[in-house]
């Protein structure tokens, strides 16, 4: 049985609580205060928790937006490339080359200004 949604299901999208303010694009994790923060590869416990991408700006303790899995549509991007995690919420092409910086895709660029978010369960450290 295949473990992602069925073709028909272009966006997954889910209201949940932010932990402090956030903007349309940053890359969150759920804490276990039950609220999601920005997600960074600098740390372990961040960078291998359920993550979600905020779909709007969402100030600290409201409920807003996020997507699960699905098309985000942002600018900047570039197409074909695959985006990784980062640090303070972010995003980039580049795999963490820093010793013990978590390694985890987050999804591939279809255009310059489509992301298709599909986190990867799987993750790794960087080792030197």
């Amino acid at each position: 049985m295949p473990l992602y949604p069925p073709a028909s299901v272009s966006t997954i999208k889910v209201n949940a609580t932010a932990g402090e303010n956030l903007v349309a694009g940053n890359l969150c994790y759920l804490k276990s205060d039950g609220k999601y923060w920005k997600a960074s590869v600098s740390s372990s416990s961040t960078g291998t928790a359920k993550l979600l991408l905020a779909n709007a700006t969402i100030s600290a303790d409201a409920v807003g937006e996020f997507i699960a899995y699905g098309t985000f549509t942002t600018s900047g991007l570039t197409a074909g490339s695959v985006y990784f995690m980062s640090t303070g919420g972010g995003i980039s092409t580049a795999s963490p080359t820093t010793q013990d910086y978590v390694i985890r895709p987050i999804g591939t660029a279809s255009s310059t200004t489509t992301l298709e978010f599909d986190p990867s369960v799987s993750w790794a450290t960087y080792k030197a």
